[in-house]
């Protein structure tokens, strides 16, 4: 039997154990009110004793492997406790082991379809498995895909201010709400999430709201209520800290409690759905239709919504919703409404959504390029042997870019990785047919299009993705073309825009040393880590980043060109 085979062996043991562990017996609020504050603790650097560094990315790893535990919080029971102590007192140090090997198993969960992909090579050990990258050539192109898949991740422009009085005042009048404190607090957060929350459009409003049954505009509204909700919340359970740290002994009791109900909350649905609704300005039934893509039903035993790091941020419990505030601001960009509709309801997605993805990430591009002056750009251009996804011109320079886009919905996992990696495979080859034809050919076909002389061009060739372009083959195959996200694109363009000496050849050179850039600047190396699943350790590479770093490099990029058509402007 070879090494991965006897890892694939001890997958299928791996996962009966998971399922034998006694806390899926347990209240599910127990449960997953544990994996919240694990993931506090992260966020915070632990409460009130800020111990550590906080660690953000870390904490919202806990909730992207949550996602393969929640098929198993169906046989938890409902019990929600009369309060978070009453709900915690079942996790004791056996449990809390428990807990830990969930998560454990999770991050297992995580990394096995990688291992089915062909990311590692096994070798078995004393103590359980390594996993190594196949290459040093491999392990570049990861970081690489790495690197544009984060930038290609919604952002904000700036952190929310947080009004400390305001909330010292509040956790001491909770559950009455000051009328003007209420608007500061959490219609200030609103306005706050609308202007700075920052993602490409993936879909065109028409297929927004016949796929979702809402608009754009109507879901940016309530994303941005929920976050303003979280940040309430967060801001309730520091005050409750601040309180504790000039409390008596016996009174830090209470605001120690206060805290943690803050920190993972379980309140009613009228209140979410009711403060919801007054914030965002849009209908009870269409925030009924939002939440049902942010949510799982413990009633109803339904987690059918959670997957492949995708967590719902809401859980229904009874008459009240359960929620992390962390995970609720982590989970709500777009891409996560296609990934339900995607499981939920696979004809439409196939039907009417999917066919929307490309053409507006076309839209996205064609909309950039033109910021260029003297460029010219046409959509979906046939020729004989197929059809150009974007063809952009620039007459002064007589240089030509024929652009193929693949991959248009961010991928999240190694299954939906591989999938990214055999589109952009599928570009390269429609890329190279073109490539083939005599230059007179393509430069007719630029003549015709554009309607205007087009002899002796230069012509250029680039990949175009939401995000990446998958693994080690999708990189190599793409060698010497330009390589395009939407905000690798913006950096390319405001390079052209800011040198008259640059043009549209250019552009395989400038989407390689922005790549080669980011990744000095931003990839601190790779270290092995292990994990302990069911007492195997398993050793795997992880990809240290300077996560600062990338998101400095997200809001440069993104506000120095912003086309009119962006859909967070």
């Amino acid at each position: 039997m070879s090494d991965l085979d006897a890892l694939f062996n001890f997958e299928e043991t791996a996962d009966r154990k998971a399922k034998e562990l006694d806390i899926w017996q347990l209240p599910l609020r127990s449960v997953v009110t544990s994996l919240y504050l694990s993931a506090d603790s992260l966020y915070s650097g632990v409460r009130f004793t800020r111990q550590n560094k906080p660690r953000p990315q870390h904490g919202t790893a806990v909730f992207s492997r949550a996602s393969y535990l929640a098929q198993l919080f169906q046989t938890c029971s409902l019990d929600i406790g009369a309060d978070i102590d009453d709900a915690m007192s079942v996790i004791d140090e056996r449990i809390g082991h428990q807990v830990a090997d969930a998560l454990a198993y999770a991050h297992f969960c995580e990394i096995m379809p990688e291992a089915r992909k062909g990311f590692y090579t096994v070798e078995a050990t004393e103590t359980g498995f390594k996993l190594h990258h196949p290459s040093d050539a491999f392990a570049q192109s990861e970081e690489r895909d790495i690197l544009l898949t984060e930038l290609s991740l919604a952002f904000d422009t700036h952190q929310a201010p947080f009004p400390g009085p305001t909330f010292d005042r509040m956790i001491v009048e909770w559950p009455k709400l000051n009328g003007a404190d209420f608007i500061e607090v959490l219609g200030g957060g609103k306005e706050h999430y609308l202007s700075v929350f920052r993602e490409s459009a993936l879909l065109s409003e028409d297929a927004y709201q016949t796929g979702f049954g809402f608009s754009r505009n109507e879901f940016q509204r309530v994303r941005a209520a929920l976050m303003s909700i979280a940040d309430f919340c967060l801001g309730m359970a520091a005050a409750a800290e601040r309180r504790w740290q000039s409390a008596s002994r016996l009174k830090r009791i209470r605001w120690e409690k206060e805290c943690r109900e803050w920190a993972a909350p379980l309140l009613s649905r009228n209140f979410i759905l009711g403060v919801t609704q007054e914030l965002a300005g849009v209908s009870s039934d269409t925030i009924d239709r939002v939440i049902t893509y942010l949510s799982m039903d413990a009633n109803q035993g339904d987690f059918q919504n959670a997957g492949d790091g995708y967590l719902p941020p809401f859980i229904s419990l009874g008459d009240a919703f359960l929620f992390s505030p962390y995970a609720l601001k982590a989970m709500l960009p777009e891409r996560n409404l296609l990934y339900v509709l995607n499981k939920r309801d696979r004809t439409t997605f196939n039907n009417l959504v999917s066919v929307h993805l490309e053409p507006t990430l076309l839209d996205e591009a064609a909309e950039l390029f033109s910021q260029i002056p003297g460029v010219e750009v046409a959509k979906n251009v046939n020729w004989n042997g197929g059809e150009i996804d974007l063809l952009v011109f620039q007459p002064t320079s007589k240089v030509a870019l024929h652009i193929q886009a693949k991959a248009a919905l961010p991928p999240e996992g190694a299954r939906m990785t591989h999938q990214v990696e055999s589109q952009t495979l599928k570009a390269v080859d429609q890329i190279k047919r073109f490539e083939q034809t005599p230059d007179s050919f393509r430069d007719q076909l630029c003549a015709k299009i554009f309607k205007r002389e087009a002899t002796a061009l230069t012509w250029v060739s680039g990949v175009l993705s939401r995000s990446s372009l998958g693994t080690a083959k999708a990189w190599c195959a793409a060698e010497g073309l330009a390589i395009f996200n939407p905000l690798l694109l913006r950096g390319a363009v405001s390079q052209i825009i800011s040198n008259p000496k640059l043009s549209l050849s250019d552009l395989p050179t400038i989407t390689q040393h922005l790549i080669h850039e980011l990744t000095d600047q931003t990839v601190k190396g790779w270290h092995h880590e292990k994990i302990k699943v069911f007492g195997v350790e398993i050793d795997i590479p992880l990809l240290d980043l300077d996560n600062e770093e990338i998101a400095n490099t997200r809001r440069r990029w993104f506000n120095q060109v912003s086309p009119t058509n962006d859909a967070s402007a």
